[in-house]
């Protein structure tokens, strides 16, 4: 990593060359995942923006996952999923009213999530 440093001045430092330093990091192993948003309410038609996250045994850091490992499911056949792979997704919901559930698979992992779609009256 290089830095340069900036003074309450605006002057910044080193003025020709890079500070450097390396950092260590231990990856977590990953552990679980989550949707966001996992529970939701949408008009019908109505887009939404899903996405996956990983994290460790205790759920405080996450993990970085491969995207195109990231497999997206909705059951049913109802609704439209864009796109089926990678960390993010976009719902649109159906003309029929109801409970809608999402899914997403990475390796043996998976993460669901629950779309309610309602009229807009």
């Amino acid at each position: 990593v290089y830095v340069r440093f900036k003074d309450s001045d605006g002057n910044i430092f080193p003025v020709d060359e890079n500070t450097f330093d390396s950092i260590q990091y231990e990856m977590q192993n990953l552990h679980f995942l989550k949707i966001a948003p996992r529970n939701i309410t949408v008009l019908v038609g109505e887009e939404i923006f899903f996405t996956l996250h990983g994290y460790d045994l205790g759920g405080k850091n996450e993990v970085p996952l491969e995207g195109l490992k990231v497999t997206w499911t909705k059951c049913c056949g109802v609704g439209k999923l864009s796109p089926t792979i990678g960390l993010s997704t976009t719902y649109t919901a159906p003309l029929s009213l109801g409970r809608r559930d999402i899914s997403a698979h990475y390796n043996n992992l998976a993460a669901g999530g629950t779309i309610l779609v309602v009229n807009s009256d």
